[in-house]
């Protein structure tokens, strides 16, 4: 059981959770809201996201998780049955869109270490971290919520999506060793260590300034997460432990959204 569970990888899975509680937060200040579509919807991204976890695990020949390959390979197999059923009541609420998501979604979640264009290798994991954990993740969900699509929320994600995409910098930048012999070519590798090092520096910053433009409540949640943001951007500079600081940028960015979410009630 606990090599499952780490299997899963559960301070990753903040991310996932993350533009939920945004999203659902605006669809609460829209008088909008639904508790069991918000259940269902974290549902689908938190298997969604364990699907992405035993896939890594499975095609990735660094990963040194105690399992088997067949335990992973089922493990996958359920994380999808389950991520379908938790998505049908969210397909009768958004129709043929989100079936469309949800169908991208597995594919990404499985193609992320897959085969010699995956993600991983290519570098594109980058950009579908930052648009499906961000942006579309609050977008959508404040969409099966309120019945509409408005574009306030799909700003608001730009904010975790940048820090999920902040975390996976860490990761790679961790990783930059393994990844190059693996001929991978994550964002580190081809920009170099030390521009790699300053973006993570500028998406923290960039997701922690954005709410406020969007709208003046969210001022607090910045003022009071800044001193935070600087620690982070210092622990990259400084050469910190990098596991330590993907668990300290995730906490980060489920704090930014718990405090965005507060502000809508002020």
């Amino acid at each position: 059981m606990i090599n499952w569970i780490a299997a899963t990888r559960p301070k990753t899975l903040l991310i996932s959770l993350a533009p939920i509680l945004i999203g659902g937060a605006y669809a609460f200040s829209q008088k909008a809201f639904n508790p069991l579509i918000l259940l269902f919807i974290f549902l689908c991204a938190v298997t969604i996201q364990i699907t992405a976890n035993f896939a890594n695990n499975y095609f990735d020949p660094f990963e040194s998780i105690n399992l088997s390959k067949e335990s992973l390979k089922k493990g996958v197999l359920v994380a999808i049955t389950l991520s379908i059923l938790a998505s049908i009541p969210l397909l009768i609420q958004g129709g043929a869109l989100i079936a469309a998501l949800e169908v991208a979604s597995i594919a990404l979640a499985i193609y992320y270490t897959k085969g010699h264009y995956s993600l991983a290798r290519t570098g594109i994991a980058d950009v579908t971290t930052l648009l499906f954990f961000g942006p579309i993740a609050t977008g959508i969900t404040a969409y099966l919520l309120i019945g509409r699509i408005d574009i306030a929320p799909f700003v608001l994600g730009l904010s975790p999506g940048l820090l999920s995409a902040a975390i996976l910098n860490v990761n790679n930048i961790r990783d930059y060793g393994d990844d190059k012999i693996e001929g991978r070519r994550t964002v580190p590798i081809r920009v170099g260590l030390l521009k790699a090092k300053a973006l993570y520096g500028s998406e923290i910053l960039l997701a922690l300034l954005l709410p406020p433009f969007v709208s003046i409540k969210y001022l607090p949640a910045s003022l009071i997460l800044l001193p935070s943001a600087l620690l982070l951007i210092r622990g990259m500079e400084e050469g910190a432990s990098y596991t330590r600081l993907l668990a300290h940028t995730a906490f980060f960015e489920l704090a930014l959204s718990l405090l965005m979410s507060a502000c809508l009630f002020l």
